[in-house]
């Protein structure tokens, strides 16, 4: 059953789309309550500041990850070059 699951391609959807349906769903929500303009203003504002901060923190996160990875690849490189020069001795 799981060796069904791994074969099966899956289309993913262009981010175009997200944020489409993502703008519709807010659009929704807006529609649905009757706030004045300068409440949806701070609402909007805040929850910017917070993806912000989120997406600040996950670059940084795969900045040290990626960095991490490179720094294992080029000691493993190393370490095949240095035992391919203690066989030729």
């Amino acid at each position: 059953m799981d060796e069904k699951k791994e074969n099966k391609t899956e289309v993913k959807k262009p981010d175009s789309l997200i944020v489409t349906n993502a703008q519709s769903e807010l659009w929704k929500i807006i529609n649905n309550y009757s706030f004045p303009l300068y409440l949806w203003e701070l609402i909007m504002r805040g929850l910017y500041l917070e993806i912000k901060s989120m997406y600040e923190k996950q670059i940084t996160k795969d900045k040290a990850d990626y960095n991490a990875e490179l720094l294992k690849e080029c000691e493993c490189q190393e370490e095949g070059t240095n035992k391919s020069d203690d066989s030729a001795v």
